[in-house]
């Protein structure tokens, strides 16, 4: 496998020595300019043909990296629940309150109770 980087050509001379290059070093490029020799085409439909396998090669490798992604198993996340564990404490220590102290009426229990209960949500308990 080619482990060289493509160099940014300036001109249509050093992308033509660059595919030139990679002649030897890059299975597609070779296989290609060796049908275009072995068949004898203008250097024209040489770059054509090179163009055209160079895109169904680069569609093969999208619909391949595209497969993979949908198959790997996504990263299971922990969620950080430090927030949750002292909201649940702040709970727990308001219904230890609310033992320790019976209310005189059911529904002012309750209030009182979802007040306690809310504060420590907001955060202010």
């Amino acid at each position: 496998m080619c482990e060289r980087k493509i160099e940014q050509a300036e001109s249509a001379d050093e992308m033509r020595a660059a595919i030139f290059r990679f002649r030897f070093e890059n299975i597609l490029v070779k296989s290609v300019l060796d049908s275009v020799e072995y068949s004898g085409m203008s250097a024209e439909d040489k770059y054509t043909m090179l163009a055209y396998h160079a895109i169904c090669r680069a569609e093969e490798l999208q619909k391949m990296v595209l497969t993979q992604l949908q198959t790997i198993p996504q990263p299971i996340f922990i969620p950080d629940i430090t927030k949750e564990k002292s909201q649940i404490s702040a709970i727990r220590a308001a219904l230890e309150r609310r033992k320790e102290k019976p209310p005189s009426r059911f529904h002012e229990s309750n209030w009182e109770f979802c007040q306690d209960i809310e504060a420590v949500l907001r955060g202010e308990e």
